[in-house]
């Protein structure tokens, strides 16, 4: 029973209540924030499009992704197989279209894309009607801008580097970088700008300063943005190097080689030097920086080093490290302690130079340095180059001395002639250090003339709709004395029948027996070959080509046994045929086909000759072999009998059956060993 004192305490708990549902009501927000069609549609309902992403940000290396889902929603009971249309104005999505699976969700994969700038990219998601969006960041790219000295003299035009790198970091070419002068429009200007980065990401702007105070300059790039601040003065005001008055200098490592450096600062009370290479004369261990108190408006500081190398130094304000200046010193040993060479050519091989051609050339380097212990690098050492076991064709190098530079390289060039070095090891090329025995040498070889020139056969046939032709292919491979391959070659071809077979196409039962055991077709070979698979495998029954001299003449005493057709046997035609020359790529090979007719399969050798003619000299290789039968025209039986002839009867005669059949330890017709002398032919049926 609700009293007067209970009432204002239930109406205050209801005005509660009701305000917590209108919060909770109204603070929906973010990415998760659904849109609502007023009225069902769709899939029939009050439809509702979430659109999440699993991440914020993104790299700009294209390394990273989010994954942006989409929720289809009616009265709060997932949709599945409602179609959702995926966008975006910057980076790369996976798909553009998707169908929601039974939880009412589809998805996207959201990537920078190979060239993303910084930025803010929004992926937007369409379903039955609805749209709603989620902001990813992409970020990662760095600009970088530099000089060597960021207070310059009136008149001065320093050069401006800019360095545009991902995420990664890796530079980005062909980047477009965009320069403005922020502040000090009046008194500076810029070159350019605009500058596109090279392949490692850099780029550069001259400035050139007209009046005295300070300006700020801006380069941006891919999204990212840096500035640098400059100060322009009259020359005695400018912090800045005076002694030396290069921005590189030389000088020795023994003695200790010693370099002071001088520095204007005008508005300074300390200095502060620093150096990659080398210690400053009373520093404090580690000794590579050093603060000087300035003096009469300057401060100065003596670099030594023993070591040989790139000293890079830098000079700053001691309180406002924003000011500074920089050079390069370059550490080298003296001619005197040179102590050990190294040669080195840009090639090994090189092609030989045709009468009236430019010159092929090979770059020669040679090193020379101190040697162990110390290894420095040597400078101002005159290395003098020469030649062993050169061929006379012209070839010769120019200099024939160079004097090393900071970095102890000198370099000369080698010119070949007209003819090719002999033997493996080629030309012998030396570099010795002038009035010493210290010297190095390689070895270099000029090409032109076949090395060697090999043949090769592929593993496989093949046979033309008719039945009556096969073709393999074979590739010859040409390379110089170097092992280099020798591209653009001519090789020529020759293709002879070296030797002929007679007999039938059977094949010798596996299980052994006598001549009368013949089975079927197990496998097909000439029948004088079946008794060397089992019995003289050593034993030649081929018989030689009767044109002695391959002038495809028959000459007096060319007609031989076993045929006495007075006809040449056999004829050329019978090796098949391949082209008359072909030329090598760049890998030194050809390839080319090798056709013959079926019917000789089996019954003839050949021979392939390929030559190749280079500057006079003629290199060529052979190679012989039976010709090949498809494995599937073997086993059905689908040969001939040798077109050349074979024997009537079922079985072999003794004078060609590779038995000693009268015991005499003598077999056969004398055209292979141990030859039977009663036997007046191969068709001769008694030993």
């Amino acid at each position: 029973m609700l009293t007067k004192k209970l009432l204002p305490k239930l109406f205050s708990l209801l005005r509660i209540t009701f305000i917590t549902l209108l919060l909770l009501t109204a603070c929906t927000t973010g990415t998760d924030t659904p849109t609502q069609d007023d009225e069902s549609t769709g899939v029939g309902g009050s439809d509702s499009l979430y659109l999440t992403s699993s991440s914020t940000t993104i790299q700009s290396d294209d390394t990273q992704s989010a994954e942006i889902m989409a929720t289809v929603l009616d009265n709060f009971v997932p949709q599945e197989g409602v179609e959702v249309i995926f966008s975006t104005n910057g980076g790369v999505i996976s798909t553009a279209t998707g169908t929601t699976d039974v939880n009412g969700k589809a998805t996207t994969i959201l990537t920078s894309g190979p060239a993303a700038s910084n930025d803010v990219v929004t992926v937007t998601a369409t379903s039955l009607g609805l749209t709603n969006t989620v902001p990813v960041q992409i970020t990662g790219n760095i600009i970088t801008l530099t000089t060597a000295q960021t207070n310059i003299a009136v008149g001065d035009n320093p050069t401006l580097s800019v360095s545009v790198q991902n995420a990664i970091p890796l530079g980005i070419p062909n980047a477009t970088v965009t320069f403005s002068i922020l502040s000090g429009a009046n008194i500076i200007s810029l070159s350019t700008s605009q500058a596109i980065t090279d392949v490692t990401g850099k780029s550069s702007v001259r400035l050139t300063s007209v009046a005295s105070g300070n300006a700020i300059i801006q380069a941006s790039c891919m999204g990212a943005t840096t500035t640098l601040n400059m100060v322009i003065a009259a020359p005695s005001n400018v912090f800045e190097i005076t002694s030396p008055d290069t921005d590189s200098y030389s000088l020795p490592t023994s003695p200790a080689g010693s370099l002071p450096i001088t520095v204007n600062a005008p508005n300074q009370t300390n200095v502060t030097f620093t150096t990659t290479l080398g210690s400053w004369l009373g520093a404090t261990s580690p000794g590579n920086t050093i603060d000087v108190p300035v003096v009469d408006g300057t401060a100065s500081a003596t670099l030594s080093s023993l070591a040989a190398g790139t000293a890079t130094i830098e000079v700053r304000d001691s309180t406002n490290p924003s000011i500074i200046d920089s050079m390069n010193a370059v550490f080298s040993a003296p001619p005197a302690d040179a102590g050990f060479i190294a040669l080195q050519a840009s090639a090994t091989n090189v092609s030989v130079t045709t009468s009236g051609a430019t010159k092929n050339t090979i770059t020669l380097i040679a090193t020379v340095t101190t040697g162990l212990p110390e290894n420095n690098v040597v400078g101002g050492a005159v290395v003098n180059f020469t030649m062993d076991n050169a061929p006379g064709g012209g070839e010769y190098i120019s200099p024939a001395s160079a004097v090393t530079n900071d970095y102890g390289v000198a370099t000369s060039t080698f010119y070949s002639g007209e003819l090719s070095s002999s033997g493996s090891d080629g030309v012998k090329i030396s570099a010795v250090v002038d009035k010493t025995t210290i010297g190095n040498n390689v070895n270099i070889i000029i090409g032109g003339v076949a090395g060697s020139i090999s043949i090769g056969r592929a593993n496989k046939i093949s046979k033309n709709g008719e039945s009556t032709l096969y073709t393999q292919m074979i590739t010859v491979q040409a390379t110089d004395a170097g092992g280099s391959p020798m591209a653009n070659q001519v090789v020529s071809l020759s293709l002879w029948p070296k030797s002929y077979l007679l007999g039938y196409a059977w094949a010798w039962n596996t299980t052994g027996g006598t001549c009368g055991s013949w089975t079927g077709c197990y496998k097909y070979v000439p029948w004088p070959m079946a008794t060397m698979y089992n019995k003289n495998t050593s034993y030649n029954y081929y018989i030689p080509n009767e044109d002695l001299n391959n002038n495809l003449i028959l000459d007096t005493g060319e007609d031989a046994i076993p045929n006495l057709d007075n006809l040449l046997t056999p004829h050329n035609s019978t090796a098949g045929s391949v082209p008359a020359t072909v030329t090598t790529d760049e890998t030194g090979t050809a390839s080319f086909e090798h056709t013959f007719l079926m019917q000789y399969a089996l019954w003839v050798e050949v021979k392939l000759k390929a030559t190749i003619v280079v500057a006079g000299t003629e290199t060529q290789a052979t190679q012989s072999w039976v010709l090949p039968a498809e494995e599937g025209d073997v086993n059905n039986c689908d040969l001939y009998n040798s077109p050349f002839g074979y024997y009537p009867q079922e079985c072999p005669p003794q004078c060609n059956d590779g038995q000693d059949n009268d015991g005499d330890g003598l077999i056969d017709y004398g055209i292979g060993i141990d030859n039977d002398d009663g036997c007046a032919n191969i068709n001769d049926n008694t030993e």
